[in-house]
């Protein structure tokens, strides 16, 4: 504008100056006289050369003036080629001329301006573009710049390019043109049009070669001034913006830019502003804004939507007013980010979702400092956390960077996933006093806030439902890379966690952590914890805990524990550790008594560890100690192992009782039953209907071809059996098809003892019996072929007084012989039944002196015994159902 003014100036003094020339006729003095003028016009250095001058036009060659301007610069004006076009008589009556031409006006500013602080922009309450007083006494009719060229200083998008101007004035009305050749192929057309000083158009357009790359129009009435535009972002930005875009590394996509403003006038306080603005891209992506407002800002509103299409993904709806600002926003972060992509210098994070609220808070300078706001997401997406939904709640006070959360302000989630750990809901209590510091967030939570997180799965673990509250004030510190914790206590309800296939109850926990915070190898959690109650539960059994104390680590992704605990019915102490890795979803756990479980004491027995013992087993004495361990990992069944170690106890066995029981077994339970080292058992004495003593032997259970069950293998089994010894050198019994074949040993087993047992009234036998038996179990059903049983050198006695011959199926000769038989040969083969049925074909060599005491007598005898029969009565004659009986129900009281 201060270019404009310097050149209508030269054109006023150059048309002041001709007309003196023509009143003095001098043309000798026409230079001096306007180097004179121009210098008091403030010209600093000037220079012209008057060409011609007549009675209808005067021409100079050039004129060259340098004007000084503010902030440092100066202006140099340098004209050629000028011509003056008037008629004399109306120039002398109007003062008017008609028309100045100039061949080419060169303008270059020089000089480096002096930085000084730029006023605050402020619009006049009313626009006036000339005053009509001004407009009817301009000299000039029209004025025609054939060619201006901006040199120096000026920007370098429009330095040296060609532009033309034409300007008339009519009375009050002005109307000009122009055009600037910006390349061989841009070209920009400026049409402006005003009838009076309060009413104008101006209008812009640009082209290049065939296609229209911008057109602005703006239009001044005395009440209002509205406009629009319409342009080409990479075609203007290549003409124009080129130097900045580039210098703030500011990418421009493909795409168009529409907009239209209008401001009333005059512009008061109160009045209404509008404006509208459209941005489209090449991607079919729209943003579309709408504000209204007041120049005070006290009433305002914003309306801004995004779409890709015909589907939105953008929507903000705000509105100023009383120093608050209020509405509702929506977006989908994915769509906005890939809309955003080419105008940022660099992409914004991976985040995907849709988010929406609302907003209510106040402006500075508001004394209501109260303020309420929702955030809700659907579908949320971090490249390190997701969630199905989430929201939160928040109302409460604003004091510059401090902010107060009220006790209804809350988080809820559901379906999250953060690194390797999914949570189906979490809902937090944010209450509290919330401050930042630069890059540093301090949050301090009220007390009695709550945490309850519902189904979170850590790679095999799973825990129920989490609900914890902190008492105390529960401190909260982050910055950009790392957060952490003030050392506190939380107390946790009782959870319910699932590792692989064990289950874990607790009571209600405490936790008094001393370290929660981030690191470089991700969250770390360090804290002690504390509970009246603990419950394991294994495929196999479920382990009941009280008074567990311990401590619980997660460090480089790790979950550790170790505790301890006293079985809820056994006196004792029981240590378990649990370790699981969440990166490759792997891990253990062990669970071990300290020291051995002590039984001893009245009332106590092993079934007491458990809540439901399913076993056909019970231990009433001694001491045991137990270690069990579960294995699992990623594509790997769940592996469980016991170790077991008792020594001198007693208890019961199906239908037996035992004493001084001593074994030791290792065993993996799972993923197959079998043994992982040899073990060994001895008893001292088993009681049943044929008391056992000491019985020893090496166990093993053996993996097999025929199924999943293993195979039961004894080694080396020996026992005292009626005052002799059986053994076996090897039993093996497959449980999967329930069958075995092997061979007992019978080594001088007591024929008294035997006879006694079998209960043969008037009977009396001596000697000691061997043999061999061939054992088989088919389904469970033991049966014998082919026993072979006989006496031991020297022989020995049998004495009976037996009844009638036909009571006791003997003959007479028979009946006779046994009154007093000194055997030398015993032998029999034994058959056994499943039934039970013992059959014993015996045959007898000896001597009988009640026949002839030098003659040998032989005869055969044949035994039929229920031998179930016989050990069912044996047991009821010892009482000892009632014994197993009463211990099985002292597990009950």
């Amino acid at each position: 504008m201060r270019i404009l003014k310097r050149i209508l100036k030269l054109a006023l003094l150059t048309v002041l100056l001709t007309a003196c020339a023509l009143v003095v006729i001098r043309y000798f003095f026409a230079d001096q006289l306007i180097t004179a003028a121009l210098q008091r016009a403030g010209a600093t250095a000037t220079s012209v050369h008057l060409a011609a001058l007549g009675t209808d036009q005067v021409r100079f060659d050039f004129l060259n003036a340098t004007f000084p301007l503010k902030k440092g610069t100066t202006l140099h004006i340098q004209t050629q080629q000028i011509s003056l076009q008037y008629d004399l008589q109306r120039l002398l009556h109007n003062r008017k001329c008609d028309l100045l031409t100039i061949e080419e006006v060169a303008l270059s500013q020089k000089g480096e301006s002096k930085s000084t602080t730029s006023p605050a922009l402020q619009l006049p309450e009313k626009i006036t573009l000339l005053e009509d007083s001004i407009r009817v006494r301009l000299p000039i009719e029209k004025i025609i710049l054939e060619k201006v060229v901006l040199r120096d200083n000026f920007p370098a998008q429009i330095k040296e390019g060609n532009i033309r101007l034409t300007a008339s004035a009519n009375g009050t009305a002005l109307q000009a043109q122009a055009t600037f050749q910006a390349d061989q192929q841009t070209e920009l057309f400026l049409d402006f049009h005003s009838p009076d000083a309060h009413h104008g158009t101006a209008e812009l357009v640009g082209k290049q070669g065939e296609d229209e790359i911008l057109r602005t129009k703006v239009n001044l009435q005395p009440d209002r001034l509205a406009g629009n535009i319409n342009l080409l972002l990479q075609p203007i930005n290549e003409l124009f913006l080129r130097p900045l875009t580039a210098e703030r590394n500011i990418p421009v996509p493909e795409g168009t830019l529409d907009g239209s403003f209008s401001l009333p006038l005059p512009l008061t306080p109160d009045a209404a502003l509008q404006a509208n603005l459209t941005v489209s891209d090449s991607n079919n992506h729209q943003i579309h804004l709408e504000a209204s407002g007041t120049p005070d800002t006290r009433q305002a509103s914003l309306l801004l939507f995004g779409k890709k299409g015909r589907q939105e993904f953008l929507k903000t709806d705000l509105t100023m007013q009383d120093q608050r600002i209020k509405g509702s926003y929506s977006l989908h972060c994915d769509q906005l980010r890939s809309f955003l992509a080419p105008y940022l210098p660099q992409a914004l994070p991976a985040i995907n979702g849709k988010f929406s609220g609302t907003v209510d808070a106040p402006l500075p300078g508001n004394q209501d400092n109260g303020f309420k706001a929702i955030i809700a997401a659907s579908s949320f997406a971090l490249p390190s956390l997701t969630a199905s939904s989430a929201q939160i709640s928040i109302t409460g006070k604003l004091n510059g960077n401090d902010v107060h959360f009220d006790r209804d302000s809350t988080f809820h989630g559901s379906k999250l996933t953060l690194g390797g750990i999914t949570i189906e809901e979490c809902s937090l209590d944010l209450a509290g006093d919330f401050s930042r510091k630069g890059d540093q967030l301090l949050l301090d939570f009220a007390n009695k806030q709550k945490i309850h997180i519902k189904s979170l799965k850590a790679g095999s673990t799973l825990i129920q439902e989490i609900l914890l509250q902190s008492p105390e004030r529960l401190r909260f510190d982050c910055n950009k890379t790392t957060w952490s914790f003030a050392k506190n206590t939380l107390h946790v309800a009782p959870l319910a966690i699932k590792v692989g296939s064990v289950d874990i109850k607790t009571g209600p926990l405490q936790c008094a952590f001393s370290a929660l915070r981030s690191t470089n190898a991700g969250p770390e959690i360090i804290t002690t914890l504390s509970s009246p109650s603990l419950t394991i539960t294994t495929p196999q059994a479920e382990i009941p805990l009280k008074n567990v104390g311990g401590n619980f680590r997660l460090q480089k992704h790790i979950i550790s524990s170790k505790l301890q605990a006293n079985p809820e019915r056994i006196p004792g102490k029981i240590q378990a550790e649990v370790e699981h890795n969440l990166t490759r979803a792997e891990g253990f756990f062990t669970l071990r008594t300290d020291n051995a479980l002590d039984l001893d004491k009245e009332d106590i027995t092993l079934a007491g560890l458990l809540n439901t013992w399913q076993f056909p087993f019970d231990l009433d004495k001694g001491s045991v100690h137990l270690e069990t361990r579960g294995e699992w990992q990623k594509s790997h069944p769940f592996q469980l192992t016991l170790l077991a170690n008792v020594k001198e106890g007693s208890g019961y066995f199906q239908k037996v009782l035992f004493e001084n029981l001593n074994t030791q077994q290792d065993l993996m339970l799972l993923p197959e039953l079998g043994s992982q080292r040899e073990g060994k058992i001895s008893v001292e004495r088993v009681i049943g209907g044929l008391d056992v003593h000491k019985l020893s032997a090496k166990t093993a259970l053996l993996s097999t071809q025929t199924g999943k069950q293993p195979v039961v293998q004894l080694r080396n089994l020996e026992a005292g059996l009626l005052q002799g010894t059986v053994s076996s050198p090897e039993i093996r019994y497959d449980l999967n098809t329930q069958q075995s074949n092997f061979t007992v040993n019978v080594s001088s087993v007591d024929l008294a003892t035997i006879v006694e047992l079998m209960k043969v009234k008037d009977m009396h036998a001596t000697g000691k019996i061997s043999g061999k038996i061939p054992v088989t179990i088919d389904d469970k059903k033991v049966s014998v072929e082919k026993g072979e049983l006989y006496n031991e050198p020297p022989g020995g006695e049998i004495s009976y007084a037996a009844p009638d011959a036909h009571l006791t199926g003997l003959s007479e000769y028979a009946l006779k012989a046994v009154r007093d038989f000194r055997y030398t040969s015993l032998q029999s083969t034994a058959q056994y039944a499943p039934s039970g049925q013992l059959d014993l074909a015996v045959s007898l060599q000896g001597i009988s002196p009640e026949l002839d005491s030098s003659r040998p007598v032989h005869f055969n005898i044949t035994i039929e015994q229920n031998l179930n029969t016989l050990l069912q009565g044996l047991r009821y004659s010892k009482g000892l159902s009632e014994k197993i009986d009463k211990r099985v129900q002292q597990r009950y009281r």
